[in-house]
């Protein structure tokens, strides 16, 4: 975890570039003492991430050293919702709307397997089929994170 926090949220952070500044403490699936503190276009950024993944406004970033702690963790369903994948080395990058909560998150998750990112049925009681809403998340190529803005 602690070398996952250093590459996608110690660049850039007010407290310092590397976990070695004092602040470093693990909460919750990531620093909980993380603040980007790089700003472009009025937009507080996330160096460490890639394109699409790294406006941190509204934004929870969660790290996961397997796809099995993060099904663990966090369910995919109808609040919840995947929209976009991304594969980069050995981490999947997730990025998750939660419209109910006006939330977005972005996951990592070290050797994640885009195949077994599923969105689960019957969420938290509401009797929805996911099959029924045909939605998968969109998946990202180096092609597309690279011509984005």
């Amino acid at each position: 975890m602690k070398n996952m926090v250093e590459k996608f949220l110690c660049p850039g952070c007010v407290n310092g570039s590397s976990t070695e500044c004092g602040m470093f403490s693990i909460e919750e699936q990531r620093c909980k003492n993380h603040v980007a503190g790089t700003i472009v276009f009025w937009r507080k950024i996330i160096l460490g991430m890639p394109k699409g993944f790294n406006i941190s406004e509204n934004t929870k970033v969660l790290l996961y050293k397997s796809q099995e702690e993060q099904e663990k963790n966090f369910v995919f369903d109808i609040f919840n919702l995947p929209v976009w994948v991304y594969k980069e080395e050995n981490y999947l990058f997730v990025k998750v709307l939660s419209p109910r909560v006006n939330k977005v998150y972005i996951m990592v998750i070290e050797n994640g397997d885009i195949e077994k990112i599923k969105i689960e049925n019957g969420a938290r009681g509401i009797d929805v089929n996911v099959e029924d809403l045909n939605f998968k998340p969109l998946v990202l190529n180096k092609k597309t994170v690279k011509n984005m803005s």
